[in-house]
């Protein structure tokens, strides 16, 4: 039988921490590897778009593409990513994103429109504006092909 103050115990327990630690850095790879910044809001964006839609602050049929391991979060779905990121600390991560990728929308849709009244109210003057939006952030950034109001505008 198996005796607890055994060396063997103790020599099972210190490799099953190193194992441990070991999936605990994979894990951590994947989440934050290469292009970290750009790919951890990809799939901070592809996580809110695997939400029930009613649950959905935005919808980025993209984003599973732009980074490793998206079939990871198909598969972990919503509670599993939510349990991962809580696991390593992160906790309030995927909805801050989530609410600063909406409010970005919402202010990028807001400033068209206006921009598109000056316009229409200004036709009588001839007086023509042409905008143009950048958007500077970390990369992978699909609003010129998800914001359905965006669509009649040039995209380069």
């Amino acid at each position: 039988s198996f005796q607890p103050h055994t060396s063997t115990y103790h020599s099972k327990q210190h490799n099953n921490k190193q194992q441990l630690h070991h999936y605990h850095h994979l894990i951590i790879m994947a989440l934050f590897s290469k292009d970290g910044t750009a790919q951890g809001v990809a799939k901070i964006r592809h996580y809110e778009s695997l939400l029930p839609t009613a649950q959905q602050l935005y919808h980025d049929p993209y984003a599973y593409a732009m980074f490793p391991g998206s079939y990871l979060q198909n598969l972990l779905g919503p509670s599993g990513i939510q349990w991962l990121y809580r696991l390593f600390g992160l906790n309030g991560i995927l909805e801050m994103i989530s609410v600063r990728t909406r409010w970005l929308d919402d202010q990028i849709i807001k400033a068209r429109n206006e921009q598109l009244k000056n316009f229409l109210e200004q036709q009588n003057n001839r007086i023509v504006h042409h905008g143009q939006l950048i958007i500077l952030g970390a990369g992978y950034d699909t609003r010129g092909f998800r914001l359905h109001e965006l669509w009649n505008e040039n995209v380069n």
